[in-house]
């Protein structure tokens, strides 16, 4: 099979409705997009930051590629503290900028942003902690291909939930000029743990090394880390990390262009599925270009929009709602991680969401004395618990109700299901003999 038929039915698994691979010509309005963009980066004046925010350490005053666009005109008059509510008293400037050369590697530097449950950008730190992907240029993406080029990466999912894989070789060629309008977007895990030479190219940033989820084997602890190569107009749409986990997020190649909103945003009001045309697909492109003015008009939730560029590291928060897109081809790497400051959250997300591996994650941080807020763990959880009235047993017992009683309605409509065919097996008989009948009396 040549590269355009590999392609041609990737594409076809990975969007099957659609009849073909740019229906929507969105690659043709994607360059006034990006001009719009620059001119808007070249007109604005360099933005100061809040006074709230003169408390935290290493706040870079300016950012001459940010081009942060917001709705929140009105400047914040109090300080931040741990607890603030985003949605009600929203900071004009989110992200903060942060160097990391100011930060130093001191990994407990980052903790005032996350007290604040803070989106950062974080200048420098690929070349404070000398990625080799970063430095070296390893990871570009034709570098990439040339020196791997039958690996294969995820690239998406089809409709019955196949994953779909593709070489880096092909993914690097189809990139080159991709017009797609729902184009294909490499987010893989698994090579991060399968190619040493790869994974060797990076290390999560010292700020966010501190991950209780190390205490749950890599078998069994969720999906955590991925590998990004994504061509031009690629990304993804609007939603919040799962389990309550914070992420970092690199750019090594490209720029991205993100938007956040806060944690108490409500969904059908950031993911504005009303605001797409009928015939118009909730791909990120149409997302930025189209209903995201919209949703920023409104001004019905703080909204902030810029541009993340290479060498880059954004912290996102848990609870924080984003959409990403690439506005051109690159590769990144991002994590998910679980720390003291997103801890509760996520066990109260774990324990439901992931009620058989949570109880052994628990064993592990004991066993390894882990304290969260210089809490033993095992104290920790159980106060957790027992402010929320949650009860690991009655949790259970309810499961067990719920899973029964979805099993009889299963069964009681197998049950009428098999009847009706019944029914019509015996209607069908009836209808057979009175035919005899009639040929019988016609005879």
């Amino acid at each position: 099979m040549g590269f355009t038929s590999r392609i041609d039915e990737l594409r076809s698994s990975h969007r099957p409705y659609l009849d073909s691979p740019n229906p929507e010509k969105i690659s043709e309005r994607f360059p006034k997009y990006l001009s719009d963009l620059n001119a808007a980066s070249a007109t604005s004046p360099s933005k100061h930051y809040d006074p709230c925010f003169s408390s935290l350490p290493s706040l870079v005053p300016h950012h001459p590629t940010l081009n942060l666009v917001t709705n929140v005109d009105v400047p914040l008059s109090q300080s931040l503290s741990p607890g603030h509510d985003y949605f009600s008293s929203p900071p004009q400037h989110v992200p903060v900028v942060a160097s990391a050369s100011s930060l130093t590697l001191n990994p407990r530097a980052l903790d005032p942003y996350k007290s604040l449950n803070l989106p950062t950008l974080i200048t420098g730190v690929c070349d404070l902690q000398n990625w080799k992907g970063y430095t070296e240029k390893t990871w570009e993406m034709h570098k990439l291909a040339a020196a791997f080029p039958k690996e294969k990466v995820k690239c998406g999912e089809a409709d019955n939930g196949d994953v779909l894989r593709i070489s880096m070789a092909d993914f690097a060629r189809y990139s080159t000029g991709c017009t797609d309008d729902s184009p294909l977007y490499v987010f893989d895990s698994r090579v991060l743990s399968s190619n040493s030479t790869i994974s060797g190219g990076y290390e999560p940033p010292v700020y966010f090394q501190d991950d209780h989820w190390t205490h749950l084997s890599e078998k069994r602890r969720p999906p955590y880390k991925w590998l990004l190569m994504a061509p031009r107009q690629s990304g993804t749409t609007v939603h919040v990390d799962p389990l309550a986990t914070s992420a970092w997020n690199t750019v090594i190649t490209g720029s991205k262009r993100w938007v956040l909103f806060p944690p108490a945003a409500a969904k059908d009001i950031v993911k504005a599925k009303h605001m797409y045309g009928e015939a118009e697909d909730d791909e990120a492109a149409n997302y930025f270009m189209k209903v995201l003015p919209k949703i920023m008009k409104e001004k019905k939730v703080p909204c902030y929009e810029f541009t993340q560029s290479p060498g880059e590291t954004l912290y996102v928060p848990s609870g924080w709602w984003h959409g990403v897109l690439n506005l051109e081809a690159g590769v990144g790497v991002t994590h998910n991680f679980c720390d003291d400051f997103n801890f509760v959250d996520v066990w109260r997300d774990t324990r439901t969401g992931r009620r058989k591996s949570c109880w052994k994650w628990l064993d592990g941080m004991a066993a390894a004395g882990v304290q969260v807020g210089g809490v033993p763990v095992r104290d920790k959880v159980e106060s957790i618990n027992t402010a929320d009235g949650w009860d690991r047993e009655a949790f259970e017992r309810k499961r067990r109700a719920a899973k029964e009683k979805k099993a009889k309605r299963k069964e009681e409509k197998k049950r009428r299901k098999a009847e009706k065919k019944k029914r019509k097996r015996v209607a069908a008989d009836e209808d057979e003999e009175d035919e005899d009948e009639d040929k019988k009396e016609e005879e």
